[in-house]
């Protein structure tokens, strides 16, 4: 009989596992919040600020304007403290504010003239960041939670731009270029660091890879090499801009720049999903350009900059931009305005930053006809979203604990794993249960600990990642009398709980034998892939495949066992006969 996803089956199993009883009067109360924008003004005697890039904690806020203190000047960083006002960091004139901690105590960025870069610290003030040798001007543009790592780049007059990560010391690394770059081209690749995680291991930017191409990169401890993320379909460049607080999603944008051009388009990078494109807002046209800019601590929401050359939605200009997936791309000032926020005299040009929680906003704007940066307070709790990554159907596992994981591609497993695809405002908290027969008149049972065990039907198996997105189970001991046995999870944060639909883990009482794989080469169309059994078409596949020499009747290596070895030769004839004779 098959499942029916209905909302009070949901409800029933969020409310059985201590979540948010009242889930929906939770979320309808939160949603009643009315986010307040702050115009964080200018530094004394300034007429402008710009920037906003907004701390972890959605408390502080850096950037740059002008001001008179201390000889004034066309640029100094700034530093507002909620509530204000804003402050002049006691930098050299031309400077400028980029990236700043979670706790809004220190700043990164760059000084001029010469362009070198900096931390500094309520606590110790101004440190030069050391450059590469021979480095010309050189930009700190991000930084790690507790400010020790930073990453910008350097321009290398004989090789061109470096991704550049510093050191809890202040002594840079040069990240180098992609593996590969330019390989049909003598011209020389650069690259170039925007993001940094929060434990500043990871490092994410774009680097060259073809003259006028670039592909958005991510560098990992302790000495990469940088790893190509590629681009959205269609498109040949592509860079990434920001990394969540958890590590979990890249942000960025991509474009198609040569031959028939693709304006830029805003990416999320969700491993391991494949990259998204964000969209447009609606009403757009197909010319705008649209650039991400940050994202929140686990990568539900996405702000950024949005640009019509033409005619843009509520006038002439770049807009900021709010994106999740229940609300899709959205104008932020008309999001802002829904929620019941006075945006009064406000356009918002370009949201550059975001709390980790999702419920700060910064960038900057005008208002009225002003230059002003601003932030954006109090915004709703996300509800949370729950769904299957990338399959919904029967899981299959087998009963013998023996046989190994991953056995072969249309063969039952001694493990299943699966995940869930959630979404929503921080902290999330994941949980797992089971329905033994028909799910929906049965209780669900949760899934607490490393070894579970229904006393009633005799049902025990293992547990790994109970409380995450991902499950793994292993050593499962059916009762041969079993009913079906039905797998759920439940997603809970702030303003509420969902729970998934229901997925059967569809259990083999034996696992197959391992020489079966060796034999099931083809499907009934008599070509790959397998289909799970062995018969004539995957006897005819093998003498086929072995006569023409073809990879598909490479099964074993030289001592008649897994792996292949590139050869075709008797081995492999005699343990496709060894296997066909076994069957499945």
């Amino acid at each position: 009989m098959k499942h029916a996803n209905t909302f009070a089956l949901s409800l029933r199993r969020a409310t059985q596992f201590g979540c948010f009883a009242a889930a929906l009067a939770a979320c309808a109360g939160t949603a009643l919040a009315v986010p307040i924008v702050y115009n964080l003004g200018v530094m004394p005697g300034g007429t402008n600020s710009q920037g906003g890039i907004v701390s972890g904690d959605g408390n502080t806020v850096t950037g740059w304007g002008d001001t008179t203190v201390s000889g004034g000047g066309s640029l100094r960083p700034f530093r507002w403290v909620f509530p204000g006002p804003m402050q002049v960091v006691p930098l050299t004139v031309g400077s400028a504010g980029s990236g700043i901690s979670f706790n809004g105590q220190a700043i990164v960025g760059y000084t001029s003239p010469g362009n070198t870069p900096f931390r500094w610290t309520l606590a110790s003030g101004f440190t030069s960041l050391h450059l590469l040798p021979g480095a010309g001007s050189t930009f700190a543009i991000s930084t790690s939670s507790n400010s020790s790592v930073s990453a910008g780049y350097s321009f290398m007059p004989a090789t061109g731009y470096r991704a550049v990560r510093w050191n809890s010391a202040g002594v840079p690394q040069n990240l180098g270029t992609l593996p590969g770059a330019f390989e049909i081209s003598p011209a020389q690749p650069s690259s170039y660091a925007n993001g940094i995680s929060p434990n500043g291991s990871a490092v994410v930017g774009s680097a060259s890879w073809t003259p006028g191409v670039s592909h958005a990169f991510r560098w990992d401890l302790p000495f990469g090499p940088m790893i190509s993320l590629g681009t959205l379909p269609g498109h040949n460049s592509a860079q990434a801009v920001a990394m969540s607080q958890d590590n979990s999603t890249i942000v960025g944008f991509s474009e198609k720049n040569t031959g028939s051009v693709l304006y830029p388009r805003a990416f999320r990078l969700k491993a391991p999903l494949p990259m998204q494109n964000l969209g447009v807002i609606s009403g757009a046209s197909g010319g705008v350009i649209i650039k991400a800019l940050a994202v929140s601590g686990n990568g539900s929401t996405v702000v950024g900059h949005s640009y019509d050359g033409s005619v843009s939605y509520d006038g002439i200009g770049p807009r900021a931009f709010f994106w999740t997936h229940s609300t899709g791309m959205r104008n932020l000032k008309t999001y802002i305005a829904s929620l019941g926020g006075n945006v009064t005299g406000w356009i918002f040009t370009a949201a550059s930053g975001i709390s980790s929680d999702g419920t700060a906003i910064s960038g900057q704007g005008t208002f009225n006809g002003q230059a002003r940066a601003f932030l954006i307070k109090g915004l709703p709790c996300l509800p949370p979203i729950a769904s299957w990554f990338l399959e919904t159907g029967p899981v299959g596992i087998c009963a013998d604990p023996a046989w190994p994981i991953g056995s072969g591609p249309n063969l039952p497993s001694a493990a299943a794993t699966i995940t869930i695809d959630s979404d929503g405002s921080d902290p999330l908290e994941h949980a797992w249960f089971v329905t033994i027969g028909e799910p929906a008149g049965t209780a669900p049972q949760p899934i607490t600990g490393p070894d579970f065990t229904d006393a009633q039907t005799g049902l025990t198996f293992s547990v790994e990642g109970w409380t995450t997105p991902t499950i793994t189970i292993s050593n499962l001991r059916p009762n041969p009398q079993l009913p079906q046995i039905w797998l759920g999870g439940t997603v809970t944060n702030p303003c509420g709980t969902i729970a998934t639909t229901l997925r059967e883990l569809r259990v083999s009482a034996t696992c197959a034998p391992a020489a079966c794989s060796a034999a099931d080469l083809v499907g009934g169309d008599g070509n790959p892939p397998s289909d799970g059994s062995v018969d004539g078409n995957d006897f005819q596949a093998f003498l086929n495949s072995f006569a023409a020499d073809n990879a598909l009747a490479d099964i074993v290596g030289g001592d008649g066992n897994p792996p292949a070895d590139g050869n075709v030769d008797g081995n492999d004839f005699q343990a496709f006969l060894n296997a066909f004779g076994v069957g499945c």
